[in-house]
């Protein structure tokens, strides 16, 4: 999770650097990002499959990370179309629709719910008699 949104940032920061210079070349890191997004949520959409909350969380940041590529392409798209002022203008309206803050939110809501599931995992393997009442040890 914290690798799609370190992605989110190039895609974000490459984005500006294409509205600033006019280069391609600029979009290259926006194009690489897109797609380690993409996989990086497919991945955790298979590890969280038995979680319900996992699932939900990953849902979640899907639909903020869909979002925010997609006014990250909405103001490329602007930009090629109608210059620099205009996508300059796009890119300051969206800014409020889904805050950065609130992806990030996401994310670390997920990292600390898996950080306290691990933790839970290892104290059962560590005392497993304390995960099983009934268990009273051997002989």
């Amino acid at each position: 999770m914290r690798q799609a949104v370190i992605a989110l940032q190039d895609a974000e920061i490459s984005q500006r650097a294409y509205l600033l210079s006019g280069e391609a070349v600029d979009l290259e890191p926006y194009e690489r990002a897109r797609l380690r997004i993409e996989t990086g949520l497919r991945q955790l959409e298979a590890a969280a499959a038995d979680d319900p909350d996992a699932t939900r969380q990953v849902r979640e940041f899907r639909a903020a990370a869909t979002e925010k590529l997609a006014l990250i392409a909405a103001t490329i798209s602007t930009y090629q179309l109608y210059g620099r002022e205009s996508a300059l203008a796009l890119e300051r309206t969206g800014r409020g629709e889904r805050p950065p803050t609130k992806i990030r939110q996401i994310a670390e809501s997920f990292i600390e719910g898996q950080r306290l599931l691990l933790a839970r995992r290892l104290a059962m393997l560590r005392f497993p008699s304390r995960s099983n009442p009934t268990s009273r040890g051997c002989c």
